[in-house]
């Protein structure tokens, strides 16, 4: 799965780059399209932490294209929350 996702990762930053230079509706298109299927994944806190994903995705909160930045900020806000439930779930077993 991490493989997989990674690879997604890269398919979607190369369609983003390409779709700069070459503005182009395919290249939005296809960062479109394996963003989409990252985010169809099961995607776990663990999986999160090994491949360090967001990071990957953060200079797309940039990108020109309304779309693409809005994808990515959805797929990191929710990861966001999922690692924040996580902690507190980690944090209150700690405690207790």
């Amino acid at each position: 799965m991490e493989k997989k996702v990674m690879e997604l990762c890269e398919a979607a930053k190369r369609a983003a780059v390409a779709a700069v230079w070459k503005e182009g509706v395919v290249e939005e298109a296809r960062c479109i399209d394996a963003l989409d299927q990252i985010k169809n994944s099961s995607i776990t806190y663990q999986l999160l932490v090994s491949t360090q994903v967001i990071r990957h995705l953060l200079p797309m909160l940039k990108h020109p294209s309304q779309k693409i930045q809005k994808l990515a900020y959805d797929l990191i806000s929710s990861w966001r929350d999922m690692c924040w439930d996580v902690e507190d779930v980690e944090y209150v077993a700690v405690t207790n």
